[in-house]
């Protein structure tokens, strides 16, 4: 059995292997028990169970609990029944709640010396789609602007050259079932993005939903992981955006039927740029047409027009939209929106400086 002891304490294990490079262990629930590994050699994994992890299971499940328990590194020596002395180093995670939501572990020789720490990082989500993250997850994910609020899923996504099985991630927010799949509590995929200095990252997601109905969110953990991969390419869906024309005064945006999230926009007017890093509020009668009618294309309707109130700030008046909505038959059913606001340019958002700078006169000319 593993001591629980910090520092330099000793334990009889088996001939237990030696972990190379370090192991990262989702705890996005909190439960020792319900935890497992989602990267192992640099190579990501889908919440494998630690009896497949490099090292020992009952290792694992005590040195994580341990850590778990103390919130902080530890460090300690532990000796196998041969007579060998290997290091055993636990680093905790901590999400932006305060919760721990990953630990990182490594195991050599003790004359081996440490690897570089990988890069992990924490986020989380809440029932709209907003993203909050921890320092070391906004560095990897590197959203285009820094908003104190968190992040939306379109400004997130238009940020990824791809992201795979990106209709698994919104199966988490399901509203209500399509096509009898139901709303799931796990989901782990990657995203491809290039960073300034043009070199691509492929970035390696766990997520698990925690809490129900309102209290619901949906945790992750983040890392950074070693590719030569390349993304595959635009799906059906946002290509057909793409190539749909833009009335002057309008934007498209792309919609997931199952969740209402808008995930793809597009537009050439200033004024309506900068919606799609905010989360809008519908008026009562808003909210309640467009799940009606996110529900009646999901369930085969081909189109419809929906009329509207939004506002992306409490302080700003409410903003009169017209949109035509045309369903694509997709894996998972998917719309396309014409939106138009019923006053043109409709004025910047309150205390939005990118909003303002979009629309600022001198760079309009």
């Amino acid at each position: 059995m593993v001591s629980t002891h910090r520092g330099a304490s000793r334990a009889r294990l088996g001939n237990a292997p030696a972990a190379r490079e370090w192991t990262v262990i989702e705890t996005l629930r909190g439960n020792p028990d319900q935890i497992s590994v989602v990267l192992k050699k640099n190579k990501p994994q889908t919440f494998l169970g630690l009896g497949r992890a490099s090292l020992p299971r009952t290792m694992l499940e005590i040195t994580v609990a341990d850590c778990l328990r103390s919130g902080v590194t530890i460090s300690r020596s532990v000796t196998v029944n041969d007579g060998r002395t290997y290091r055993l180093v636990t680093m905790p995670i901590i999400g932006p709640t305060g919760s721990i939501y990953a630990v990182i572990v490594w195991s050599a020789s003790i004359i081996e010396q440490m690897p570089q720490i990988p890069k992990v990082g924490a986020m989380e989500w809440s029932p709209s789609g907003v993203l909050t993250a921890t320092p070391a997850a906004a560095y990897l994910l590197r959203p285009p602007n820094d908003r104190p609020a968190g992040h939306t899923v379109p400004e997130l996504l238009a940020s990824f050259e791809d992201w795979e099985d990106k209709f698994g991630f919104f199966a988490m927010f399901e509203m209500f079932s399509l096509n009898g799949n139901s709303r799931t509590d796990e989901w782990a995929g990657s995203a491809y993005k290039r960073y300034e200095d043009g070199t691509l990252h492929k970035l390696h997601i766990a997520a698990r939903a925690v809490g129900t109905g309102a209290q619901r969110r949906i945790r992750a953990v983040v890392c950074d992981v070693p590719t030569t991969d390349h993304p595959t390419g635009t799906d059906v869906a946002v290509a057909a955006l793409r190539a749909v024309p833009i009335l002057p005064g309008h934007a498209l945006a792309l919609v997931d039927l199952g969740t209402a999230f808008v995930h793809e926009w597009i537009t050439d007017d200033p004024h309506l740029a900068g919606w799609p890093h905010h989360h809008p509020t519908y008026d009562n009668d808003g909210r309640a047409r467009v799940a009606a009618t996110c529900y009646d294309l999901a369930l085969g309707q081909p189109a419809a027009t929906v009329e509207a109130r939004i506002r992306f700030n409490p302080l700003d008046d409410w903003i009169d939209i017209h949109s035509q909505w045309k369903r694509l038959d997709t894996i998972r059913p998917q719309a396309i929106l014409d939106i138009t606001p019923a006053v043109p340019h409709p004025p910047p958002i309150s205390g939005c400086s990118l909003c303002a700078d979009l629309v600022d006169p001198r760079r309009l000319k």
